[in-house]
């Protein structure tokens, strides 16, 4: 996964498993739930463009991107 987080360039503070091996990333004020996958490569592709515009508009809160697919337009974003 590391390696992955270096292929994307993504700014990442913190990653962590928990019991079950869901992912969940810490970026600045932007958690982003990854969940349990084969491969991260769909998450974390569309992820450097989703956290450069939360950072943008000064967002903080949870991203939601358990389910994601390639192609997918609606990602869940609770802000804090």
């Amino acid at each position: 996964i590391t390696q992955q987080i270096s292929k994307y360039k993504l700014e990442v503070d913190e990653l962590k498993f928990d019991k079950n091996y869901n992912l969940t990333l810490y970026s600045g004020n932007i958690t982003v739930l990854l969940g349990k996958q084969e491969t991260y490569d769909e998450q974390l592709a569309k992820l450097k463009s989703l956290l450069e515009e939360a950072k943008k508009e000064n967002l903080s809160g949870v991203l939601h991107m358990e389910r994601y697919k390639e192609g997918q337009e609606r990602i869940i974003f609770d802000k804090n």
